[in-house]
């Protein structure tokens, strides 16, 4: 009958005992599709809640980190990306009143444009000597800058840098963070990746491995 309206209840993930929701459509066919794309949704993990664009960015985001599992390391990055980078810009906004011209904002980085150089050798130098290495493995070979931190003279040979470690910056029970020794992303105990050194880096092979201030 025109006109008609029809009525879609549906449960948010989380089995019986989760909150029930429901959405009403002029049209059955409409009404099926959405009731289809919900069931499916919640079984791809793909269902966003209707009320989440009503959430602020800053909310949100704790909410994000308290729950996500992640390396010690990795959870520590990502507090500081949060705590320094995201909430400052974007935490009065709710997720709906985020756009991409705001994300592209807060990403400032073209990822496509190369530093010169010059402009690696200005870095390398503005950072003092005892961090300089890092600058120039991490623009020479790749290197993240947890790896970077965490190469030894041994593990330069014949040209060829094998990268077997990760520096990591974990928490300890007095709040303070320490530094310590990690596997690879994504890599198992005992396996490591070659990449190859260019000779630039020969000169920087004898301070490594990279030490905090207090030269521990």
């Amino acid at each position: 009958m025109p006109g008609k309206r029809w009525l879609v209840r549906y449960r948010e993930p989380g089995g019986r005992s989760a909150r029930q929701r429901e959405k009403s459509f002029d049209r059955k066919k409409d009404a099926m599709d959405f009731a289809t794309k919900m069931e499916n949704d919640k079984k791809e993990s793909l269902y966003v809640d209707p009320d989440a664009g009503k959430v602020s960015v800053r909310r949100y985001a704790a909410d994000w980190l308290g729950l996500k599992s992640m390396a010690a390391g990795t959870e520590e990055s990502y507090e500081r990306i949060m705590r320094l980078h995201v909430p400052p810009q974007l935490g009065k906004k709710t997720i709906s009143q985020v756009t991409a011209a705001h994300v592209e904002e807060l990403m400032q980085v073209d990822e496509r444009a190369l530093p010169s150089y010059g402009e690696i050798s200005a870095v390398a130098k503005e950072i003092g000597p005892r961090l300089e290495p890092a600058v120039w493995l991490m623009a020479c070979c790749g290197l993240r800058i947890g790896e970077s931190l965490s190469v030894f003279p041994e593990d330069i040979l014949d040209g060829t840098l094998r990268c077997r470690r990760q520096g990591v910056h974990i928490k300890n029970s007095s709040g303070k963070y320490v530094a310590l020794p990690a596997l690879l992303k994504h890599r198992k105990e005992g396996e490591w990746r070659d990449i190859p050194a260019p000779s630039p880096l020969e000169p920087l092979v004898e301070p490594l491995a990279i030490r905090n201030q207090a030269g521990e």
